[in-house]
């Protein structure tokens, strides 16, 4: 089972996340957060394969916070980010940083779910922490460019990435 956090401020998107994740069969939604202490109590807490991120936070906390620290406390945990903000400089700055994928919420809610559910048959044991998938849809991949739309890692233009050991 394939477990995920939610770190979302909006309620209502919250639900919309947790509606589509629930529908995926070997995905537990273990619970949610909407600002940095309540993502890093939660994260502590239930130690989820992946973490479903929002770039702004309730009351001016950052989602950037809780991918730093994640990456500390939690390696092997793989985010998403997920904002309405589409600029190149704030998902690069997010994939730099960690993050496996980013999604804008405006346009690819059904390709974050098929992200999820691509990860969940991929399994735990084929993840390993240095080495996270960079993907896809309107996201971009680890060269900075802007890749055809796709929803799933490993597939048509998305691809994985090796993280050599001199990253941060």
């Amino acid at each position: 089972m394939l477990s995920v956090a939610l770190v979302e401020d909006s309620p209502a998107i919250r639900r919309r996340l947790q509606s589509l994740l629930e529908g995926i069969d070997g995905v537990s939604v273990v619970g949610h957060a909407e600002d940095v202490g309540g993502a890093v109590a939660l994260l502590d807490a239930s130690r989820p394969d992946v973490v479903v991120l929002d770039v702004a936070l309730r009351d001016g906390d950052r989602g950037m916070t809780v991918l730093q620290f994640l990456r500390r406390a939690h390696p092997s945990t793989e985010v998403i980010a997920m904002s309405n903000f589409s600029w190149h400089a704030m998902k690069q700055g997010f994939i730099d940083a960690g993050a496996a994928a980013y999604f804008d919420k405006a346009t690819e809610f059904q390709a974050a779910r098929d992200w999820i559910e691509a990860r969940s048959r991929r399994g735990r044991d084929s993840v390993n922490a240095s080495s996270p998938a960079v993907c896809c849809a309107d996201s971009i991949d680890a060269a900075g460019a802007t890749p055809p739309k796709r929803s799933q890692p490993g597939e048509g233009p998305c691809r994985a990435r090796q993280r050599s050991q001199d990253e941060p």
